[in-house]
């Protein structure tokens, strides 16, 4: 007789050494605090750094990938009560966006409206950070967040090739070739 239990289909990462004698999540939090160095030199600021010890603490203490929280976030809004979502925003201290960058309407239900650029829209060789990633598409998700587009990256467009042709850009220092599909899915801002 098969034993069987549900327990056993949950999704399981799969090993991925990024830094060499590093577990994934640790090298998520060394990349994430030198990423934070790096965009602010003079110090990351108090609000910053809360933000980023939040979201790794979520992303450890519940074992979700950042291209997963999306989805779960949706179903979680239609499943719970006005105190808990209340304690949640207090919890990740109010803040103004989700994990892709979408705004999150505050409790009298107003939601700051800003003005967001596509890359794809982006003037070449100008500076701008990430503020927002909308796809429903979490392998194209992903494959934005591996190139890393994270909300915040500092990110240029060093090319783009005509009739929605790759564009080419430089994310945190790093270049990457994405597809016009891709670039579409990426606002930016002014840094």
């Amino acid at each position: 007789m098969c034993s069987f239990d549900l327990g056993e289909i949950r999704y399981q990462y799969p090993f991925e050494e990024v830094i060499p004698g590093q577990s994934a999540q640790q090298a998520l939090e060394i990349l994430a605090q030198s990423s934070a160095a790096a965009m602010f030199p003079a110090g990351v600021p108090d609000a910053h750094a809360r933000q980023i010890a939040h979201e790794l603490s979520l992303i450890n203490e519940l074992g979700y990938a950042l291209h997963e929280v999306h989805d779960e976030a949706e179903n979680l809004e239609h499943a719970v009560s006005d105190r808990f979502v209340e304690a949640l925003a207090a919890r990740l201290d109010d803040p103004a966006t989700d994990p892709h960058g979408d705004p999150i309407p505050t409790a009298s239900g107003d939601i700051e409206q800003r003005e967001l650029d596509r890359l794809t829209d982006w003037p070449i060789r100008q500076i701008a950070v990430v503020a927002r990633i909308k796809s429903g598409n979490q392998a194209m998700l992903q494959y934005i967040l591996d190139r890393g587009f994270y909300l915040e990256a500092r990110v240029q467009v060093l090319d783009r090739e005509p009739f929605d042709g790759p564009i080419t850009t430089q994310v945190n220092g790093a270049t990457h070739i994405i597809g016009h599909q891709v670039a579409d899915c990426i606002f930016v801002e002014p840094e």
